[in-house]
């Protein structure tokens, strides 16, 4: 690999940390959403600083080209991004249903208060 790239894929990786690093600290993103991206980006700083840990690691694990390995890194990360967030929806949904339920219920009891009230 090039040494310019590499500074590049290290200098992009530095960067991504610091703007996840501010981002958490302004409360923007939650710490638990922001992990995974966190390890991606250390994921990339040590392949960019290290390029022959890929190739070993895509010597260890069978895949021909470091490359390839890196794509199939990528495609499982996005798989386990994307089962993350389907499980958060999925806990979303089930707590906006329960607060909605909720809310309806304590608008019966504001509004047959009232009547009865009214009533007297």
């Amino acid at each position: 690999m090039n040494i310019k790239i590499q500074i590049l894929i290290v200098v992009l990786s530095l960067a991504a940390l610091a703007a996840l690093f501010y981002i958490v600290k302004k409360e923007v993103l939650k710490l638990r959403y922001a992990l995974p991206w966190m390890c991606v980006a250390v994921g990339t700083l040590i392949c960019g600083a290290f390029p022959e840990v890929t190739a070993f690691l895509a010597d260890l694990t069978g895949i021909g080209m470091p490359v390839n390995f890196l794509f199939l890194l990528g495609f499982c990360f996005l798989l386990v991004v994307s089962f993350g967030m389907t499980v958060a929806l999925s806990k979303m949904n089930e707590r906006v249903k329960t607060l909605t339920q909720e809310l309806a219920i304590l608008k019966k009891e504001v509004k047959d208060q009232t009547e009865a009230r009214d009533a007297h």
